[in-house]
């Protein structure tokens, strides 16, 4: 049930807005103060008519409509955008775009109106002066007949088409059978075909083994120019066996040679190497006293290094000696200038050293 309705901008309303409750509710004035703008702004909404700016006020600002109903809130709006906003109870602002006459589905669940829902003060009775076969067609629509109808005209149009579909496919097949006749040779032309690829194969596998066998004939041919031409040098054989073994006699000569060269060498090497050492183990004792002395001087370094440290904190003992005793004297000095010949604290006399 609609409980509230605000118009706002909408031909001759500024601001309207009117409160209805359960039953009748009835809209009174005098003629030319808008009643009738009522029922267009909620046409407006609903069926989204008329199209165009001829509704809105003349004066300007944004036009809309908004409609309270079972606790949701429907406005159709139109300034720079032409839109519709549904805000459910509890929940945000669900907005969509107005296309021409076309209501988004969304509304038009929600307010669940039809053009039959509205009726103006100059319109012809409901149904009384329609012919009986138009208040029929009304009835079967609100009786959800006239969908069987429409169904059932959909599924004849669906069969008419399909027949004339099977129509043109028989014809076409039918041309397509005559002109595969013309092929009736493509079987047997099929069967010559593999029999003519199977001969060509064997052809180019007989010419392959013929270029393999020519090969070979020429690769016997040069092998056989080769051993000709190497026949001479076998029979030296014998005297070129004798100097390869003469040949590696003298390689195994020569190795033996270095090999004792080099024993030669090392003992003469080492040899030098004792003699070295003898003459460093006849210097081992003055080694030892030059070690004993080196030790020596490093203990004696290192206690000429402790006196002078000892020597610098007595220096620095001795300066604040001076320096204590300086300021002693000082603060004496101040303190028998301060007290006087008589203890301020006792009044006896001070005895001055």
């Amino acid at each position: 049930m609609i409980s509230r309705i605000r118009i706002l901008n909408f031909q001759s309303h500024y601001d309207s807005e009117f409160t209805f409750v359960k039953g009748v509710n009835c809209i009174l004035g005098i003629s030319d103060t808008g009643k009738s703008a009522i029922i267009r702004a909620i046409r407006w909404l609903l069926l989204s008519r008329p199209l165009g700016d001829s509704v809105r006020s003349h004066w300007g600002g944004e036009t809309s409509v908004e409609i309270a109903i079972d606790g949701n809130v429907v406005t159709r709006s139109r300034d720079k955008l032409d839109k519709y906003q549904i805000q459910a109870e509890g929940e945000g602002i669900q907005e969509f775009k107005a296309i021409g006459t076309t209501v988004p589905e969304e509304v038009d669940r929600l307010l669940n109106f039809d053009i039959t829902n509205l009726q103006y003060q100059l319109d012809a009775p409901f149904l009384l002066s329609e012919t009986p076969g138009h208040v029929a067609e009304f009835f079967n629509k609100v009786a959800k007949l006239d969908k069987i109808d429409t169904g059932i005209a959909n599924v004849n149009s669906a069969i008419r088409s399909l027949e004339q579909e099977i129509k043109f496919k028989t014809a076409e097949a039918g041309k397509q059978e005559e002109q595969l006749k013309e092929f009736d040779y493509l079987p047997q032309m099929e069967k010559d075909v593999k029999a003519a690829e199977a001969l060509d194969k064997m052809f180019e596998e007989m010419t392959a083994e013929r270029k393999k066998l020519k090969g070979l004939i020429v690769g016997i041919n040069n092998i056989s120019v080769e051993i000709n031409r190497y026949s001479k040098l076998l029979l030296l054989e014998k005297d070129v066996d004798f100097i390869i073994s003469q040949h590696k006699e003298k390689i195994d000569k020569t190795i033996e040679k270095n090999s004792l060269l080099k024993l030669y060498n090392a003992i003469k090497e080492n040899e030098a190497k004792l003699n070295q050492q003898v003459k460093l183990l006849k210097l081992e004792k003055d080694v030892f006293d030059i070690l004993e002395l080196k030790k020596q001087a490093n203990t004696l370094t290192e206690k000429r290094e402790a006196l002078y440290r000892l020597f610098i904190t007595v220096s620095g003992y001795s300066t604040q000696v001076k320096r204590k005793v300086s300021e002693i004297a000082s603060m004496e000095a101040e303190f028998e200038k301060e007290m006087g010949e008589t203890c301020l604290l006792c009044g006896q006399p001070i005895k001055k050293k």
